[in-house]
């Protein structure tokens, strides 16, 4: 291994990155398992979803 690899590779595994209260893992959620819906200020052709994370 080069060292320019050996040395991305100990910054990768040194970063942590804790997850939020209460989740093991993250997770991905895909468009068309997120809640849509439509929003007054907006053309009725929009909509909007809350997302946190």
């Amino acid at each position: 291994m080069s060292q320019k690899a050996s040395a991305v590779k100990r910054a990768q595994q040194s970063e942590v990155h804790t997850h939020q209260l209460g989740q093991d893992v993250f997770k991905t959620i895909l468009p068309e398992d997120v809640d849509w819906k439509p929003f007054p200020a907006f053309p009725t052709s929009v909509r909007l979803a809350v997302v946190v994370g």
